[in-house]
């Protein structure tokens, strides 16, 4: 089973627009088979939000990557890894989303969007 949450936040800010969007990879072992495709899928549509327009003007994209489900993470974390913190910096995304790799574990689905919407640093302007 893909289990694979997106949670996508546009915004705006003094520069125009903003899309805020946090990537909440599962880890776990029912991912094998699939992670590699599920990966070049994400990676798709990263590139799709990068050519995003709005009224002909490029909105700034920030990303954030979790990994979740994987036995190498700890019990008491939930068994979750923020990978990276929301950026642009979308050479960062793809070095640490391409190293993933499947190991096990428990998969806690709530936990891992409650736990992306409490740390990131999401706008707050409509």
């Amino acid at each position: 089973m893909l289990s694979l949450q997106a949670i996508a936040q546009p915004v705006n800010n003094q520069n125009g627009r903003k899309v805020q969007v946090a990537i909440l990879f599962d880890t776990s072992n029912s991912m094998d088979g699939l992670i590699d495709q599920a990966k070049t899928r994400i990676w798709s549509i990263i590139n799709e939000l990068s050519s995003l327009r709005f009224l002909g003007q490029t909105p700034l994209i920030e990303i954030a990557l979790y990994d979740y489900g994987n036995s190498g993470l700890t019990a008491e974390s939930n068994y979750i890894r923020q990978q990276v913190a929301l950026t642009t910096d979308l050479d960062v995304i793809s070095a640490k989303l391409f190293g993933l790799s499947t190991n096990g574990g428990d998969e806690f689905c709530g936990a891992v969007i409650q736990k992306s919407m409490q740390d990131l640093a999401w706008s707050n302007n409509q």
